[in-house]
């Protein structure tokens, strides 16, 4: 049976704790005749212990210091066991650390805890006088903790200490059934007045008081006397006083279970709990108001582990921290998806229904261990987020594009009726890391030719469609590349939902408005180009090309937006030149065939594909320049193109090659006078 520890904690100074810790340990060794130990903790490691039982010899201050760089599987580490100081009068045993001691600075939460279970071995109750800031080592201590009891005195400031003690553990996800306060009443009533008796009220309201210790001016000396106070005067009130403090503390259930929170982690039913108190908790959080709260997420947390405390009996911190973290992110976040948001080694999270969420890192797909509650939690995320941009979802519009507010992470959702089995979120992230053309070489997405002509292709303002399939990397390309537009240039961007990320002091971003059942008004991409060539834009970037706007692209490339840019999904260079004619088509143009194809060589100088691999890896597979029509059909030219040369262990291998066809923008790169190797063309 290993020992039990119980904490006496304050962060303020001058209320006693001390003096609690030492005659709280003298009563448990009278009345219970087991072997205690007094482990001095105090700010700054203080040796108060000592004094107040004036031992003045400091060859008997036994310091924990001592093994702290000591291997815990050596014999030596386990001689902590019989080391401490040994105090004849009161029979307790006293340990201390120091500010002063040596390796101190070495001190950390794992070697605390294997000293405070080695030394659990050696005594049947561990009290541990902590006076300092809650830190990491603190924190570890009260988690071996059965009892944390806190001692204040009834005066403004230490009742105020008090309460911000008492808030910081429940943030910290202590369990309150552990934690309780003792009044120190050596303070006489004359002084105290309606400031401390209202903070007490406050007090009383968050922990009602578990004991209070009288006063009596004697007992420092009577104590020192023979060590025998309690038993020597059993009537005297601060004998009574420790009686009950003994006794409460003895029978505290959190300290007789102190070792049950162990096992709660396997055994407990979280989705059940949670949803047990989900109107609760709602009621609770809906009193504090966000917008003029501004430390609402610490207030929440509080309210989160107030409401743990009074549904459930849970004693494991761990246990109780994820349950905090869940219910916080469930109710105010974005629920279990925000952990893999903050993770950068996803790129992708597919939530295809409440308890299935899948993700994508380095190109392959899996499963979490990560759910919602419900179907209607994960819709109530789904409506958080494209609310905070201006989106809607509901039953008349049940899916929408969308953007991730904090960094414009593309996001599409769709309900029912549409999907079957209830709300389907996808969300595309964007990388937190700055990706260049650099990122895109040694990530053996393109060679250094491609990178030198594609910059060229820019500065000389070419018009440049890219071409991929989903997820290829298109939107990425686009914002690398505007890194190479002048900073004298006037850039607008336009999009469904603004994702670009352009790294340029003059951008104007535009994106479109939905229609929905309380307001008709649709703004179109198409409505947006229209309106953005009265812009006097130098350069025009369109996000992607679905429908009718590729017409209106067409036609601003042409006239005078020279060195504009935009995307689109097709498989090759020649498909995607056929797609933007079909989708010039549908608008319903009067235009024939050939002026289509008239507009698109005019407009389109270079087309840049994109692809994904099986493995995950993007490679720009083919650049190609528009060189006319020939028998109605438009005409291209690869300059570069990637050569697969095969798989192995799940990789693609292949080489990035020059065709040997020099492009004509040649002429043009040397008109703008824009410096580049006419080597990099020949075949390689």
């Amino acid at each position: 049976m290993s020992g039990k520890i119980i904490s006496v904690y304050s962060s303020k100074g001058g209320v006693g704790k001390t003096v609690i810790a030492t005659f709280l340990s003298s009563a448990f060794r009278l009345y219970t005749e087991r072997k205690i130990l007094l482990v001095d903790f105090g700010y700054p490691f203080s040796n108060d212990i000592y004094k107040l039982l004036k031992i003045n010899n400091k060859q008997y201050y036994k310091r924990l210091s001592k093994y702290i760089n000591i291997d815990p599987d050596s014999l030596l580490f386990k001689s902590i066991r019989s080391y401490a100081y040994f105090h004849d009068l009161t029979e307790i045993y006293i340990l201390s650390l120091s500010e002063s001691d040596e390796n101190i600075h070495l001190l950390t939460p794992s070697s605390i805890e294997y000293m405070l279970k080695q030394l659990q071995r050696a005594y049947d109750y561990i009290i541990l006088d902590i006076g300092m800031l809650i830190n990491s080592i603190v924190e570890r201590i009260l988690d071996l903790s059965g009892i944390i009891l806190i001692p204040f005195i009834n005066d403004y400031l230490a009742i105020d200490k008090t309460i911000n003690d008492l808030l910081l553990l429940r943030s910290k996800n202590y369990p309150f059934q552990k934690i309780e306060v003792v009044e120190n009443m050596y303070q006489s009533n004359s002084s105290i007045n309606q400031y401390s008796s209202m903070k007490m009220k406050e007090l009383i309201k968050l922990k009602s008081i578990f004991s209070k210790i009288s006063y009596n001016e004697s007992f420092y000396s009577k104590m020192n006397e023979d060590g025998k106070y309690f038993s020597n005067y059993p009537d005297d009130h601060f004998t009574k006083s420790f009686d009950a403090l003994f006794s409460k503390t003895y029978n505290h259930t959190a300290l007789i279970n102190s070792r049950d929170k162990e096992v709660e982690d396997d055994t407990f039913d979280i989705d059940k709990f949670k949803l047990s108190i989900t109107k609760e908790l709602q009621d609770a959080l809906d009193k504090i108001d966000e917008k003029i709260d501004e430390e609402f997420d610490k207030r929440a947390i509080i309210e989160i582990s107030r409401i743990i405390d009074e549904t459930s009996s849970i004693k494991s911190r761990k246990l109780r921290t994820r349950l905090v973290k869940e219910l916080f992110q469930e109710k105010l976040k974005l629920g279990p998806i925000e952990d893999l948001l903050d993770d950068p080694s996803i790129s992708e999270i597919m939530v295809n229904s409440f308890d299935k969420i899948y993700v994508e890192r380095k190109g392959i797909i899996e499963l979490t261990d990560k759910k919602f509650l419900s179907e209607s939690s994960l819709q109530k995320v789904i409506e958080t987020i494209v609310g905070k941009v201006n989106r809607k979802i509901d039953k008349k519009s049940p899916m929408v594009d969308a953007r991730l507010e904090k960094d414009g992470s593309r996001v599409n959702a769709v309900i029912k009726p549409i999907s079957v089995k209830g709300p389907v979120l996808t969300i595309r992230k964007f990388t937190k890391e700055y990706v260049n053309i650099q990122s895109l070489i040694k990530n053996n997405s393109m060679n250094l030719q491609i990178a030198d002509f594609l910059k060229a292709a820019v500065k000389a303002k070419l018009n440049i469609l890219i071409s991929g399939s989903t997820g290829s990397g298109k939107t990425t390309l686009l914002n690398i590349l505007s890194e190479y537009i002048s900073i004298e240039e006037r850039i607008v961007t336009i999009e469904d939902s603004a994702e670009l990320n352009l790294k340029h002091p003059h951008v104007v971003t535009l994106e479109t408005k939905p229609q929905t059942p309380d307001d008709k008004n649709e703004i179109t991409i198409r409505d947006i180009v229209k309106n953005a060539l009265r812009m006097r834009p130098d350069r025009i970037i369109v996000g992607e090309c679905r429908g009718g706007e590729a017409l209106d692209m067409l036609q601003a490339m042409g006239t005078g937006h020279s060195g504009s840019m935009t995307s689109i999904h097709a498989n090759s260079t020649r498909d995607a030149l056929s797609r933007i004619e079909t989708l010039v088509m549908f608008v319903g143009s009067e235009l024939s065939s050939k002026a289509i194809k008239d507009q698109i060589v005019a407009a389109i100088d270079i087309i840049v594909q994109i692809k994904r691999f099986k493995d995950g890896s993007r490679k720009i597979v083919q650049v190609s320049e528009v060189t006319g029509i020939e028998d109605d059909f438009i005409s291209t030219g690869d300059i570069f193109i990637y050569k697969q040369t095969g798989e192995k262990f799940d990789k693609t291998f292949g080489d990035f090659v020059a065709t040997g066809n020099p492009p004509k923008c040649w002429n043009i790169f040397r008109e703008k006078n824009i410096d580049i190797d006419k080597e990099i063309f020949w075949k390689s």
